[in-house]
C-alpha cells in the first residue's frame, strides 16, 4: 500500500488494489477453514487460537476497504501470530 499510495500509474494502481484483495481473499477463506477445526478444539486446547484467527479474518475484511497503510499493517501483524 505504501507503493500504491506513492504512485500516480493508474495501471499500476488498479494492479495492486487487485493483488491486496486477492490477498485479504486467501486470508479470510483460510481462516474460515481453520475457525471451523478451532471451534471443535478451541474450548479444551487453544482458547486464545480461535480468537487469533478472528482477528485475522476482521482484519483481512477490513484491508479490502480501503488503501491505508496502517490497515495493512495490522493485517501482517495478526498474520505473525
Amino acid at each position: 500500500m505504501e507503493k500504491f499510495n506513492g504512485s500516480d500509474d493508474p495501471v499500476f494502481k488498479e494492479r495492486a488494489v487487485f493483488i491486496k484483495e486477492e490477498r485479504a481473499d486467501l486470508v479470510n477463506t483460510t481462516s474460515g477453514a481453520v475457525d471451523r477445526l478451532l471451534q471443535a478444539r478451541a474450548s479444551r486446547e487453544a482458547p486464545g487460537a480461535a480468537r487469533a484467527v478472528l482477528d485475522g479474518d476482521e482484519a483481512a475484511g477490513e484491508s479490502k476497504k480501503t488503501t491505508d497503510t496502517a490497515v495493512a499493517e495490522r493485517l501482517l501483524e495478526t498474520s505473525v501470530r
